[in-house]
């Protein structure tokens, strides 16, 4: 009888316990759910960032194109100058 007490006493303190960690856990899961949501938002910035640089880059590639072309141009013209 006394060890059925014990054992009812032990349950009942471990199920409050259970009960004070809900809230914790439920605390818990919001905060890593705002972390989540605020690396969503930041990968997302950094996505567009990445992009504009790609496009910055390859806007670069076709500067130099251009300007490589120019030159071959401008050399073709002094060579026929020349001849």
């Amino acid at each position: 009888n006394q060890e059925l007490r014990a054992t009812n006493g032990r349950l009942d303190s471990l199920i409050e316990h259970l009960y004070t960690q809900r809230d914790v856990v439920a605390l818990d899961v919001v905060d890593i759910k705002d972390e989540l949501h605020e690396l969503k938002e930041v990968t997302k910035q950094q996505s567009a960032t990445a992009d504009r640089y790609a496009i910055s880059a390859q806007l670069q590639a076709e500067t130099v194109k251009i300007q490589a072309e120019n030159i071959r141009i401008m050399i073709e013209a002094l060579n026929l100058k020349q001849a």
